[in-house]
Parts: structure tokens; sequence; C-alpha cells
């Protein structure tokens, strides 16, 4: 529809548009619901490599998916999630949410290692479902992290950090 809707073709307005009409409903309550199957992420991501695809057509200048995200300056569906899911787990633990920290599995005792404080166990549970849920999915990605950004208490720095850390694993 943003290619119907818009008569110029220029990236960075159509960009703009995607951004705008696009994206938050694709990213929409994406910490409650996270696919978990690949055929359902493949299908998520699927909306937004057709649209790149639109935006460079391959006989005139062929590039792959991660090489028309990287010329946009866009994140994948599935990065943009993990990323929404570390600041939310951020607010979270940092109590800056009406939901209580304790959710996450932590040490409990005082006789830590140096670092292992902000670190995320997996809770006990025996339901599969539960292996989807926001605290259960984050605790690889949240425990890779570095410690000058586990340990930062302001929300906005926080959010620099994390982009600053993916945009240089890209």
């Amino acid at each position: 529809l943003i290619f119907q809707a818009f008569l110029t073709r220029d990236p960075a307005v159509l960009i703009k548009a995607y951004n705008t009409y696009v994206l938050p409903i694709l990213m929409y309550n994406s910490c409650v619901w996270s696919p978990r199957l690949l055929k359902d992420i493949n299908l998520i991501e699927k909306v937004q490599k057709s649209f790149t695809y639109r935006l460079i057509r391959p006989p005139y200048f062929p590039l792959d998916y991660e090489g028309r995200l990287a010329r946009f300056q866009l994140y994948s569906l599935k990065q943009r999630r993990l990323i929404r899911d570390l600041i939310m787990s951020h607010n979270i633990i940092n109590n800056k949410t009406c939901i209580s920290s304790s959710i996450f599995a932590r040490p409990t005792n005082g006789k830590t290692r140096l670092g292992a404080a902000n670190k995320l166990y997996y809770p006990e549970f025996c339901l599969e479902v539960k292996r989807g849920f926001l605290t259960v999915r984050i605790i690889d990605d949240w425990n890779s992290l570095p410690d000058l950004i586990t340990n930062e208490m302001s929300s906005n720095r926080f959010k620099f950090l994390i982009l600053t850390h993916f945009d240089t694993k890209k």
C-alpha cells in the first residue's frame, strides 16, 4: 500500500512511511508475544524483506537482505524484538515499571561472584509454552551482554548502549 499511496520512489521517504505505518503494526506488543517458531519468524520478516526488495530492484543494484538492511540503516525485525525485550527487561529489573522484578530468577544470597548479581537464571517450569515468556527467552541474550551495559541504571543510557552494542555487531 505504501508504494501505491506515494508517488515518489525516493527510498528515504518510503522508509519513513514504512517506519511510521508498518513497523508499529509488526512490533505491536512484541514483549508480550514474540514468535518462537521459525515459520512464524520468517512470515513476519517477509514483510520487511519484500519492502526492502521493492526499494532496490536486483537487476540494477543486487543486494541480499542483510545488505539492504545495512544500506537503509534498518534492523531485522527479529533484532528489533530482541532490543525491545532487553529494554523492557532492564526496566523491569530496575523497577521502572509496575511489574515486580521478582518475575526474573536472580541470585538471592549475597555471596555471588563479581558481576553475577546482574545475571539471570532459568526458572523451574514444567510447561513448554513458558519458554516463550519474556522472562525465559531473554536470559541468554541478557547474560551475554557486557557488565557495563547490564549495570547501567538509566533507561535512556541503557537504550543507547544496547543500540551501540548491536550496531557494532552488524
